[in-house]
């Protein structure tokens, strides 16, 4: 059939794609089983612009792995990304070309054939979602026939149902929301197809924290990577009673933080006498977040929400004590050594008094922190956390699982060297979780 009359023809224009879809599926299927058996596996995270997934990406190398992340847009937190292609895919949309879709064609038959794991967080793979938000079920379907593995990790927005959210308790991340199904994705019928579809094709799909309650049958651990090294630790923390209490509050969502709740705590503390230097900053690039995080005596996280998030994570590697709502001790780990302040609405007056009075150490709380960032949130840590992933739902040979036992081994050495101070104080103990 010459070129003109195939061009005439959507049938064959149909077979031909299947054709050429088909061989990518089996080339793909091929360099993987021989990358696996043979070489060295490789891993791609993406594709949602998530500030943790380069560090997710270097756990993987930690583990034998090569490992890159790709997205196609970016927050103002961070556009440090192994393929950042946000500004090619505006210069597509800008024209109007008509060539956005072949684009990601593109990049997803590229990606076929250079990786084997395919890291990806619930609301979207590399195509766009044909649902608003989610994985298209037709690229999970591919990826599968192509032998990859899959695995699914929660950011929040991209699980979180707002009536499970509500029926939590007085306080939620729902409770001050102003844009219902605009934030999260809200609807519990739209979730649980989601996470259905997803599953039936994921090797695992991943939950954290209160994320792990939208995700019913997901394999839970700690996933949020930080390295410490790169964060000084700074101990200028207030000492002398007389000097100004200094906050900062460093949001990108003030309505799902409880930040009124807080900031009307800390009102009424300067009205009463009180030296509180509060400061509240707002979508700043992180490397100016961590700046001003250096010259706080506490970060406040949120006192609604339930569980932490990456913000605590920094903030404790800073040697920062942090004040945050834990609804469950079981989603931290190792809750009884937990240095986080734990307050919320209706006790934050009295946990920020007890600052002020000098009734807890700060200094004590954040030689506290940093020492429990090093030991379960380091690249290590996590990485570590990573191993028992893949050893029990990669589905990888025994070469290896072999490998990855090794690289267990070594990594539970370090981390078990690393100490951590027992926390005695009066907010952070189990008592301190409230409804």
């Amino acid at each position: 059939m010459h070129s003109a009359q195939l061009v005439g023809n959507p049938a064959a224009v149909r077979l031909l794609k299947l054709f050429v879809l088909q061989l990518f599926i089996k080339v793909s299927r091929l360099v993987t089983f021989l990358r696996i058996n043979f070489g060295r596996p490789r891993s791609l995270w993406g594709v949602t612009p998530i500030h943790t997934i380069n560090l997710n990406a270097k756990c993987d190398e930690k583990l034998g792995f090569k490992s890159h992340s790709l997205v196609f847009v970016q927050y103002f937190i961070s556009k440090n990304f192994s393929y950042n292609f946000s500004k090619i895919l505006q210069l597509i949309e800008a024209q109007n070309s008509g060539m956005e879709k072949p684009f990601y064609w593109l990049v997803f038959l590229y990606c076929l054939l250079r990786y084997d794991n395919f890291n990806f967080f619930y609301d979207r793979g590399i195509f766009p979602s044909d649902k608003g938000r989610g994985i298209n079920e037709f690229e999970l379907k591919i990826l599968k026939a192509a032998g990859k593995r899959i695995f699914v990790y929660p950011y929040g927005g991209d699980v979180r149902v707002r009536q499970t959210t509500l029926d939590l308790g007085k306080f939620n991340c729902c409770m001050d929301c102003d844009k219902i199904a605009w934030h999260c994705i809200c609807s519990k019928d739209l979730a649980s197809a989601n996470v259905e579809i997803i599953s039936k094709y994921a090797n695992a799909i991943i939950g954290m924290g209160d994320m792990s309650l939208y995700t019913p049958g997901s394999y839970d651990f700690q996933f949020w990577p930080i390295e410490p090294e790169n964060y000084e630790n700074v101990s200028s923390i207030r000492r002398d009673k007389s000097q100004a209490l200094r906050i900062l509050h460093a949001p990108n969502h003030s309505q799902f933080k409880g930040t009124a709740y807080f900031e009307k705590a800390v009102k009424k503390l300067q009205e009463n006498g009180y030296k509180v230097d509060y400061r509240k900053i707002e979508k700043l690039p992180n490397n100016l977040v961590i700046q001003e995080m250096m010259q706080a005596d506490i970060i406040f996280d949120q006192l609604i929400n339930g569980f932490h998030g990456y913000t605590t994570v920094e903030s404790m590697a800073l040697g920062r004590p942090v004040i945050c709502f834990i609804r469950d001790e079981t989603m931290v780990p190792n809750w009884e050594n937990c240095p986080i302040l734990c307050g919320s609405p209706s006790n934050i007056y009295e946990v920020l008094l007890a600052c002020i009075e000098g009734k807890i150490d700060l200094e004590n709380v954040g030689a506290q922190s940093r020492a429990y960032a090093e030991k379960y949130y380091s690249l290590d840590a996590v990485a570590l956390n990573m191993c028992d992933l893949y050893l029990e739902r990669g589905g990888f040979p025994n070469r290896v699982k072999q490998k990855i036992e090794t690289k267990k081994l070594e990594l539970k050495y370090k981390i078990e060297c690393v100490e951590v101070a027992h926390s005695s104080g009066p907010y952070f103990h189990a008592s301190a979780i409230v409804e």
